[in-house]
């Protein structure tokens, strides 16, 4: 799971630059979405 996460943060910019504002959202949400399922599964 931390994989996925640090891929997904080291690749972020360059998904935003080719999918525009939209692409930024969608990152957005991809992060709060994992790091809420690491808080629950870590505390």
């Amino acid at each position: 799971m931390p994989a996925i996460l640090y891929v997904f943060l080291s690749q972020g910019q360059r998904i935003i630059q080719r999918l525009g504002p939209a692409g930024n959202q969608i990152i957005n949400r991809l992060v709060a979405f994992l790091r809420s399922v690491l808080v629950y599964r870590f505390p």
